[in-house]
């Protein structure tokens, strides 16, 4: 976390895209959040929770796989939707406010970073 806190207040916000820069930075966008939303320990202790509730119940190998499909299609679906927001509003905020995002997501990313490593030691 604290790496991409750094990576984030470093980056320069590209100004101008053309229509391939922004699929490209969308794709790139929505997997990035993607694979970090699957690395967040609460979104695994979720999906334990979520499959550790099915466990008394009798399901076959077919209902099991339609739910992991499920899950994913709609973990996926709702991120190319959140960054297809952000990156459609981006171009109307001022600069600014853009600017003051960006350090305000490093500087949260930055404190749980620290907080997750003060509170292992």
């Amino acid at each position: 976390m604290l790496y991409l806190a750094y990576k984030e207040i470093k980056s320069k916000p590209s100004t101008t895209e053309t229509n391939i820069g922004k699929n490209k930075k969308l794709y790139q966008l929505t997997s990035k959040v993607f694979f970090l939303t699957l690395t967040n320990p609460m979104t695994i202790l979720s999906f334990i929770g979520i499959f550790a509730s099915m466990s008394g119940d009798i399901i076959t190998t077919s209902e099991s796989v339609a739910m992991v499909i499920g899950l994913f299609l709609g973990s996926m679906t709702w991120w190319l939707i959140l960054g297809s927001i952000v990156i459609k509003i981006k171009h109307r905020l001022p600069e600014a406010w853009i600017h003051r995002i960006r350090y305000l997501s490093a500087m949260i990313l930055a404190g749980f970073g620290a907080y997750i490593i003060l509170a292992h030691n």
